[in-house]
């Protein structure tokens, strides 16, 4: 389709999209509209030349938007597909994108410049050695100012109860304190406690664990977190996972 076109379903598509994986932030119109070059934006360097929707049963669910770069020739070294955007609400469009990707003729890599740690299109290749990742970078910064706001906004992987001794050694101490954390399902409730701790942990550990991209377990060895009830670690750790890795696909 069209680069308007293109931008006209955005949003919508992005915002079920990032709903896939933890970390992932909004996307408004406005947004789409400065980096499309739309509604009297200015074009950015760069721009995609190639724009495609992907629909699903129920809509449209995926976006790609991609150029073609180097030189071209019927002996490698062939051209580069250099991938702007890519977003899928589900595994169809998630096959089916990548199959075009893959497919696109006189093409020998493709390039995409921020994709999850978890890409899934390894499991779609031949030989998932070809798949490389060249550079690793942090593009999603988290601190827990409010404790038991935060716990209680996020839902859990395991039903589970545990008390968090919370130490904060940074400038005013905002997060430290004691939180009983219970939650089953859609009910969750976290609120400041007297009860003895089942965990010590930093509130950068915290922060680290939030999201689901790492275990407490890893963090032990640095002492970011002690275990005062025996089991309490697993539980935690059982509580917080998350099906797919943390990512944000929107920089800073």
């Amino acid at each position: 389709m069209e680069r308007d076109e293109f931008g006209e379903l955005a949003p919508a598509v992005f915002a079920a999209a990032r709903r896939r994986r933890p970390g992932q932030i909004d996307r408004d119109a406005g947004w789409w509209n400065r980096v499309l070059g739309r509604d009297g934006y200015a074009p950015l360097d760069g721009l995609a030349h190639n724009w495609f929707v992907h629909d699903g049963d129920d809509g449209p669910d995926g976006l790609l938007s991609w150029r073609a770069r180097g030189e071209f020739g019927l002996l490698p070294p062939l051209g580069t597909l250099e991938v702007s955007h890519l977003a899928t609400a589900g595994d169809a469009a998630d096959r089916d994108l990548w199959a075009y990707l893959t497919g696109v003729d006189l093409i020998d890599a493709v390039h995409l410049s921020n994709r999850p740690v978890d890409e899934p299109a390894r499991w779609l290749l031949h030989d998932a050695r070809t798949l490389l990742m060249t550079q690793r970078v942090d593009f999603m910064w988290l601190r827990l100012l409010d404790v038991a706001a935060a716990l209680s906004a996020r839902r859990y992987a395991a039903p589970g109860e545990v008390v968090l001794e919370v130490t904060d050694e940074d400038h005013g101490r905002i997060a430290a304190g004691r939180f009983r954390l219970a939650a089953d399902g859609d009910a969750v409730d976290c609120r400041p406690t007297d009860r003895a701790a089942d965990v010590q942990i930093t509130q950068r550990a915290l922060a680290s664990i939030y999201l689901g991209g790492f275990r407490l377990r890893e963090l032990e060895l640095a002492g970011g977190v002690t275990e005062r009830t025996p089991g309490a670690l697993a539980r935690v750790d059982l509580m917080f996972s998350v099906p797919l890795a943390p990512w944000n696909a929107t920089w800073f």
